[in-house]
């Protein structure tokens, strides 16, 4: 029998180059965490402004949990696989923190979701989750 991390590690394993995991947690639509696949590099994209509800509120949150876990602010135009970073990108009129977890860093992403799950959706670690997988591959 699985654990419930070792499912969600599984699944973020199982993404491959240019495919997108979204888990959903509890019953809001906002409480979502999404990652992509980009090469070998596992990003958490986290979508927010004032069209995702009170996501913007919740940004402050999630950079202070990236920061306890060692992730730095990326501030020059090098990067290695090596290096947790994170920053905002704008897309349009939407607004995103990016975090970069390089590769071979599943069971930190984990952790760092379920920190999101507890310390900004205020939810129980155990609430129900549901996800959903896709690809933007030509």
């Amino acid at each position: 029998k699985l654990t419930r991390a070792e499912v969600l590690t599984y699944y973020l394993w199982l993404i491959r180059d240019k495919d997108t995991i979204v888990f959903t947690f509890g019953d809001d639509e906002w409480n979502y965490v999404q990652f992509i696949k980009e090469g070998e590099n596992l990003v958490l994209d986290f979508p927010y402004n004032n069209k995702f509800g009170n996501r913007r509120l919740q940004i402050d949150r999630v950079e202070l949990i990236l920061k306890h876990y060692g992730f730095n602010r990326f501030i020059t135009p090098v990067t290695t696989m090596n290096s947790l970073h994170y920053d905002d990108y704008i897309f349009g009129n939407i607004v995103t923190l990016e975090a970069s977890f390089g590769n071979k860093r599943n069971d930190l992403a984990l952790e760092v979701m379920l920190a999101i799950v507890v310390e900004v959706f205020h939810l129980p670690i155990d609430c129900e989750w549901s996800l959903k997988l896709g690809s933007y591959r030509d």
